[in-house]
């Protein structure tokens, strides 16, 4: 709704600038002070027409009425004492009676006087209903044939120009005319104008113009509002839109230049029926659109008072083999007038009681309304005859911005309500997720605890006792399966299912099926066959969602099925391109009425057979998502009391190298699978096929554990911290990872966690997500300011798998997770490969710090050997000095010492004075060192191999030796009271401070300076929490300075 005040103001705003657009308008067009006809006689003698505008022939004109005065030979034949008659005018008050029936000669003589480049030339608009027009005796334009009688003349009336040339000054212009149709009006009823034929043609081009740009606009929007009621039919509103666009597009395209008569051949009788109805379709449009959409239903019978009527006109009118007549004439006037005056109210009302937006088409009413007024100014040439498209315009682009905004407040509306639905549809998946979770953890619980004491307390149980345990985890695996099929689902439907395709035997899948459902035929009549060929080739699939969907369709087939045969077989194109395999049984089968919905989520069949089978309808609908994700179909043919067969195909796998795969799964003690999931756990699975404490896999773990050097993996136990709030979840923990192979700290917080990481070093770090006060992204987040992802690897638990939950994982810096309920060999072989990869990465650290030494620069050797030999003549004594710090430099760069995590800091200032000396020699009178030790300073203080010998390096390459003067180096070793600290400074070159920055940030494996100082930074951070401290300035040179906690060494 809007405000009556607000709806007046936009409206006589609105009205004011459509008729300052017209005033301009016409001010534009108008010519203005210009020579009149003046006995029919023209003098434009001192008029500059060629530096003007075209002006209107307006005045007296001579007039011969029932005489047609055709110039013969090109001489013309005036006889005296002619009428005179007003131009533009209807002839009618010249003939006897009130009818504008008849003939007549209309004469013009023009007299000129300059002399122009380009001739001359008329525009006339309209001459009912036919016309010749003559120039000097040459006929220069005919349209039509007019005639003394009716048979002989022929009507044509439409807008044209003519060219004429003045001789002798003087232009004699003979407009010859009859109409035998129109009884209201005839002869030169609108301003004929003339002027230069380039002002004549520009002033046509752009009215034709502009009416084809007008007559475009129309059209673009009659075909797009077509296409979306095509795509729509219930819009109705939008079918009477169209007609109203396609009525108001002929009347343009008949009005003014009348261009449907240029391109179309229409003559004068179908052109006065097609002006009638396209102003009256037009106005008939707009009454009724506004009567049913835009009325209250009281006020409806009002407007069928017109709306009939019109009708019956219209119909009347394209079916009459009679010219309209003044009756009609009039009928016409009433309907258009009685239209455009009285629209405006009713949606006037609509706007301010019912929707504001409405406005559009009050204002377009409005439109029509003062384009109505002014062509019949225009008709009675009152006004400009140049035609005026801003009405028009005006009027449908109000009509379409309604219709767009009422377009979108549906779209809009709609899609709430889609939005509506999809967040209802999301919050029902994501509760049933939720729940789905929530069960899934205790019901895994429950399982694997079973399953721990059938297998580890065999010894204790009575038969009855196995037995209700063995009950116990097939109740729970069945239970498990009905979990597992709500949580496929809303994984399917939200796309979070990935495939991993492999060559796959459809031979062994499908038995392995048949041996896990095999218990389900107990007490029942039913034959299980698998009746592929041996020779069938592989599919292309992921062998672990076939096996899903296998099983679905082979247990749907068992339920439903007491008695017969239930197989499987298979078969191919002829191309050998695409397999396709069939499940078919001898059940009750499916009617056609049910066999439309049973793919359907939650979709089960018949109500009878469902409350005695059970289920909840998901296995079949999540069988077919998976089948399409590997581009397949799954298809049914089923016939009630006959059974039913489901078949789907699958892509035949072109031969792969799968040896690498068929390792992995020989690892997991299964040649023909992979290891399953416990996510997927499928009811009726054997015992032995239990995912945790199982016998299978406990001998599947232990042989992995015995292959391949164990001697030289299990040298020592792993340190592993397990995090988690819940004493259950540590105890099942510690329960599936070995006591031979672990060493397992569990607590129950994060802050216990961060107190047990400075006590001793872990090897892994095991963390649930979901804990009170500290949450285990948090806990990583605190441990990676201190650990790198090698130094310390993070194993997080949680009962969440969706993407965010990992992302949000991995960014907090996990090195790997694992959804609950965990499998069991699964994390076996998770937390293995972690603990192995961090002792390799250890062990190769301390490696490197030592082939960073032993990797003796071709150069340093070469030119400290040319240096002994250059002092073997000169100066024996230095060189047995350089010989023997020459040496002591190789001994220690190969010392097996340096494989080790610290050592004495005598080892190191050794190896760093035998460097220092050796460069000291080498480069004489340009390098000066000088150590400067604490006395209290501790020999046996302990620190990292290598940590103090790369700075020393690096201040010497890269720092003094960079300059051609030289410089020195100072290595100030201090004691206090909690550390002793490490100062490595020279006067070299120095760098700028994003270099100091660059220096430790950038990649280890990047090539060229500071990778020692890396290596140093990170061992240090690792060892004591904290790294190299490095200040430097261009020019002044640089100080670099570590820090060893007495604390540390002492623990250590």
């Amino acid at each position: 709704m809007m405000s009556i005040k607000k709806t007046c103001l936009i409206l006589v705003t609105f009205l004011l600038v459509l008729t300052g657009f017209h005033l301009l308008w016409n001010a534009a067009h108008n010519p203005g002070d210009q020579p009149h006809v003046t006995n029919g006689v023209l003098d434009l003698r001192n008029w500059p027409l060629k530096d003007r505008p075209t002006i209107t022939l307006d005045g007296e004109w001579d007039f011969f009425p029932n005489q047609l005065l055709r110039p013969q030979n090109g001489q013309i034949q005036i006889p005296d004492n002619p009428e005179l008659i007003e131009v533009p005018g209807n002839w009618a008050s010249s003939f006897d009676g009130d009818s504008a029936y008849g003939y007549g000669t209309y004469h013009l003589k023009i007299l000129t006087s300059e002399e122009l480049k380009e001739p001359y030339e008329i525009l006339i608009n309209s001459i009912k209903a036919s016309s010749e027009v003559y120039a000097n005796g040459e006929q220069i334009a005919k349209f039509g044939h007019p005639a003394e009688t009716p048979e002989q003349y022929t009507p044509k009336d439409i807008t044209y120009s003519a060219v004429l040339e003045p001789l002798d000054h003087q232009i004699d212009l003979l407009i010859l005319a009859s109409n035998f149709d129109s009884p209201a009006e005839g002869g030169i009823i609108h301003s004929i104008k003339l002027g230069t034929q380039s002002k004549a043609d520009s002033e046509r081009l752009y009215s034709v113009g502009f009416e084809l740009v007008i007559l475009v606009v129309m059209i673009l929007h009659t075909l797009y509002m077509a296409i979306i009621y095509i795509f729509n039919r219930k819009q109705t509103l939008l079918l009477f839109f169209i007609l109203l666009m396609l009525f108001s597009t002929l009347g343009i395209s008949l009005d003014d230049d009348k261009l449907l008569l240029i391109w179309l051949p229409i003559n004068y009788f179908w052109f006065q029926k097609l002006r009638i109805i396209s102003y009256t379709g037009t106005s008939l449009m707009l009454v009724f659109i506004t009567a049913f959409w835009f009325v209250e239903l009281k006020w409806r019978k009002f407007f069928l008072l017109y709306i009939i009527p019109a009708g019956i006109f219209m119909l009347f009118t394209l079916l009459s083999p009679f010219n309209p007549t003044n009756l009609d004439r009039l009928l016409f006037t009433i309907f258009i007038s009685g239209t455009i005056l009285g629209l405006p109210v009713p949606l006037f009302r609509y706007v301010i009681r019912t929707d504001s937006s409405a406005i559009f088409l009050l204002l377009a009413a409005c439109s029509l309304t003062s384009s109505s007024i002014w062509g019949v100014l225009k008709g009675h040439n009152m006004a400009p005859l140049a035609f005026y498209p801003f009405d028009i315009l005006f009027a449908f682009l109000g009509l379409g911005t309604y219709w767009f905004v009422r377009y979108f407040k549906s779209v809009r509306k709609t899609e709430e309500l889609a939005h509506q639905l999809q967040e209802a549809d999301k919050t029902k998946d994501q509760f049933l997720a939720n729940t789905s979770h929530e069960l899934r953890t205790p019901l895994h619980g429950m399982i694997n605890i079973a399953e721990s004491v059938l297998n580890s307390k065999q010894s204790m149980l009575t038969g009855e006792d196995r037995k209700e345990l063995t009950l116990l985890t097939q109740v729970g695996r069945r239970m498990a399966l009905l979990v597992n099929d709500l949580l496929d689902l809303v994984q399917l439907r939200e796309q979070r299912i990935k495939l991993h395709p492999a060559a796959v035997s459809m031979q062994s899948l499908a038995s392995g099926v048949m041996d896990m459902l095999h218990y389900l035929t107990a007490g029942k009549s039913v034959e299980l066959r698998m009746e592929i060929s041996d020779d069938f080739p592989k599919v292309f699939g992921d062998e672990k969602r076939l096996t899903q969907v296998l099983f679905n369709l082979v247990h749907n087939a068992i339920k439903f099925t007491q008695e017969g045969i239930i197989r499987i077989y298979a078969t191919q194109d002829e191309e050998g391109t695409t397999a396709f395999i069939h499940v078919a049984d001898t059940g009750p089968g499916i009617g056609e009425s049910e066999q439309f919905r049973i793919f359907d989520a939650y979709a089960q069949g018949e109500q009878e057979l469902s409350e005695i089978h059970g289920g909840i309808g998901l296995g079949l609908s999540i069988s077919q998502m998976l089948v399409k994700l590997h581009g397949g179909a799954l298809r049914l043919q089923s016939s009630p009391g006959i059974g039913s067969t489901f078949s789907f195909s699958l892509p035949i796998s072109v031969e792969r190298d799968t040896s690498s795969n068929a390792r992995d799964y020989e690892m997991a003690g299964e040649q023909t699978r992979p290891f399953q999931s416990s996510l997927f756990l499928l009811p009726g699975t054997p015992k032995q096929e239990a995912t945790l404490g199982t016998s299978e896999e406990t001998a599947a773990a232990s042989e992995f554990y015995q292959n391949g050097n164990s001697a030289e993996t299990f040298s020592a136990k792993y340190r592993i911290l397990a995090v988690d709030d819940d004493p259950v979840n540590l105890r099942i923990l510690e329960k599936i990872l070995s006591p031979d192979h672990y060493h397992i700290t569990s607590v129950l917080s994060g802050s216990e966690a961060l107190t047990k990481l400075n006590e001793t070093k872990w090897d892994l770090v095991i963390a649930d997500v979901m804990m009170p006060h500290m949450s285990g992204y948090e806990l990583v987040r605190i441990i990676r300011q201190r650990f790198s992802l090698s130094e310390l690897p993070v194993l997080l638990l949680t009962a969440r798998n969706r993407p965010e939950d990992i992302y949000s994982g991995f960014t907090a810096g996990a090195n790997d997770y694992v959804s609950k309920p965990v499998d069991a060999l699964e994390l076996k072989y998770r937390v293995k490969a972690l603990s192995d990869l961090k002792r390799s990465i250890e062990e190769h650290l301390h490696m490197e710090a030592a082939y960073l030494q032993a990797q003796i620069e071709p150069h340093f050797l070469f030119n400290t050997l040319n240096s002994i030999t250059a002092l073997s003549s000169i100066d024996t004594d230095r060189m047995n000095r350089l010989i023997d710090a020459f040496s002591s430099y190789l001994r220690i760069s190969f010392d097996f010492w340096n494989v080790e995590e610290l050592v004495p800091l005598e080892y190191e200032l050794e190896l760093v004075r035998s460097y220092a000396y050796i460069q000291s020699e080498r480069f004489e009178g340009r390098l000066n060192v000088s150590f400067s030790i604490d006395p209290a300073v501790d020999p046996l203080l302990k620190l990292p191999p290598l940590s103090l010998q790369p700075l020393v390096e690096n201040a010497l390459r890269h720092g003094v030796l960079a300059r051609s003067s030289g410089g020195s180096v100072d290595i100030v070793i201090t004691e206090h009271a909690e550390y002793t600290l490490f100062v490595v400074s020279d006067d070299g070159v120095g760098m700028e401070e994003f270099e100091v920055k660059e220096l430790l940030a950038s990649s280890p494996n990047s090539p060229g300076r500071g990778i020692g100082l890396r290596n140093t930074n990170r061992r240090l951070q690792k060892l004591f929490g904290h790294g190299l401290s490095i200040s430097s300035a261009k020019g002044q040179g640089t100080r670099v300075s570590f820090s060893v906690p007495k604390r540390k060494e002492k623990d250590d």
